[in-house]
């Protein structure tokens, strides 16, 4: 998964040179690339869940799976979504621009 999500920010190289078809096939490739792997990720990890949990508590487990699924899958966007507005801001390094900037005495 982490080798098609870092291909991402490579487009931007490739939409400065203004190849608009390109740019679309590399990023419908890209998104149905990520839809398989995640299809092929997410079926292992609930048999895995499943196989791991006792058999009188398989309910719970799977509920407290689904809830901490859930919980990421609704945190992520929001996280994404600040850390591109402070990436678009200018903010892209911590050492040369610190979010809280201290006095110097």
């Amino acid at each position: 998964m982490t080798p098609v999500v870092a291909m991402f920010p490579l487009l931007t190289l490739v939409a400065r040179e203004d190849l608009t078809v390109l740019v679309w096939i590399l990023l419908l490739t890209l998104m149905a690339s990520r839809v398989v792997v995640m299809q092929c990720l997410f079926t292992p990890s609930i048999i895995i869940v499943n196989n791991s949990a006792d058999p009188t508590s398989v309910g719970a487990v799977n509920g407290v799976a689904q809830m901490s699924s859930s919980a990421s899958r609704t945190a992520g966007p929001f996280l994404a979504g600040a850390l591109w507005s402070w990436a678009n801001k200018g903010c892209v390094s911590l050492c040369s621009q610190p979010a809280i900037r201290t006095p110097v005495v």
